[in-house]
């Protein structure tokens, strides 16, 4: 019978500690990836890039594409231009067994961005974003090809991406495009 009457005492012990819990995290301004308040001018955008066909440039088309951000053909014809000044990806091997079976390896990306008026003014930047994965393959799969490492690749992109967006989200960015505007 006394065990019956602990239950409630520890679900209520939960339920407030979820509470609190949540009440912290809300008022330390954490939020979930992908819920970012870019500013208004960044909502109509060109991307000035030297390769529109890199994979990295279509999949963050494609992100902001969702978050309703219209990207224009022209930097006329935007806000705020976004300019692409390096993309750079490594692989580098961190660690090999004895035998050389398995390796760790190390991929990296890092986007080299700048944000500038339509007429080319500068208006942030340079700045730089990147992000970094380990990997573990066998020598079976390295001869096979590796999913894992395209896999990780696209982690890496929105990672990448992710970054990106809290900095554009920054007080920084925010305070620069409200002087330019």
């Amino acid at each position: 019978m006394k065990a019956l009457l602990k239950t409630p005492k520890i679900g209520h012990f939960r339920l407030f500690f979820l509470l609190v819990t949540t009440l912290c995290l809300s008022a330390c301004g954490f939020h979930l990836r992908g819920q970012y308040q870019l500013p208004s001018p960044l909502f109509r955008l060109f991307i000035q890039t030297s390769d529109p066909y890199d994979p990295f440039i279509q999949r963050l088309e494609q992100v902001l594409t969702k978050m309703n951000v219209v990207l224009v053909p022209t930097a006329k014809d935007a806000k705020v231009v976004l300019v692409v000044l390096s993309l750079t990806s490594g692989q580098n091997l961190v660690s090999s067994s004895t035998t050389s079976q398995v390796n760790t390896y190390a991929l990296s990306y890092t986007l080299g961005f700048s944000l500038a008026s339509p007429t080319g003014k500068v208006l942030i930047g340079p700045e730089s974003v990147s992000a970094s994965q380990n990997y573990t393959i066998s020598s079976s799969q390295a001869i096979s090809g590796s999913s894992q490492e395209q896999q990780l690749n696209g982690q890496l992109y929105q990672d990448v991406i992710y970054q990106l967006f809290n900095q554009l989200s920054s007080k920084k960015v925010k305070d620069a495009l409200s002087q330019y505007a």
